[in-house]
């Protein structure tokens, strides 16, 4: 007579090869995907599931940097890096936004001068949350940006509302950063970079409004 041990083996081989290829595949990538991070924690590497604001960051630029790898296991990283993610619950929104903006920073990279990334990247983030993020849901009403509500109703109160906006929403963002809603906080930065940006627009328009006189 088979010893239990051998006869649970053998149940559940059995139960294997009954279930759905979806399944078997599942179960067969998460096993590759486990010895990955055991060989990543016999390396010292760890530190995925803490409690840093700066983890979920850092675990996108790594995925950001993978989608562009060729090494043999890189789906593997992929989908370990893409695991941590959503464990931690990470915004798929704010994970999209980091990674089209990365995307377009490798795009123009050529055109960004070395040790000046990290601006590039910001600015481009500020871009998307103006042209398609939370900027364009509120304020585009599918018009161009110097057309928008930012700018017309600068024409009529002065550059005085483009700077109370800024000042509104950094105050605003103080109180985010202080209760660690740091990506509330990051969106409303941004937008004020925006109206910063508009306000440099509404002067160049207006630039004789002023001007002092000679």
């Amino acid at each position: 007579m088979e010893d239990e041990d051998m006869m649970k083996m053998r149940a559940a081989a059995a139960a294997l090869n009954a279930a759905h290829p979806d399944d078997r595949a599942v179960d067969s990538f998460a096993g590759v995907m486990k010895r990955k991070m055991k060989a990543s924690r016999d390396k010292g590497r760890g530190g995925w599931d803490g409690p840093s604001s700066a983890v979920t960051p850092a675990l996108l630029a790594g995925l950001a940097e993978h989608l562009f790898k060729a090494n043999g296991d890189n789906f593997v990283d992929i989908a370990n890096y893409c695991m941590m993610l959503h464990t931690r619950g990470a915004s798929p929104a704010e994970s999209a936004r980091f990674l089209r903006a990365f995307a377009e920073g490798l795009a123009t990279k050529e055109q960004v001068v070395a040790g000046y990334e990290s601006l590039h990247s910001v600015l481009t983030e500020a871009l998307h949350q103006a042209q398609s993020g939370k900027g364009a849901e509120r304020h585009a009403n599918s018009k161009p940006f110097i057309d928008q509500p930012m700018q017309t109703i600068a024409e009529r109160r002065g550059i005085g509302f483009l700077l109370g906006q800024v000042d509104k929403k950094t105050e605003e963002a103080q109180g985010m950063l202080e209760r660690g809603e740091i990506n509330a906080w990051e969106r409303e930065i941004l937008g004020a970079i925006n109206y910063l940006a508009g306000s440099i627009i509404h002067v160049r328009k207006n630039g004789r409004r002023y001007a002092k006189p000679e």
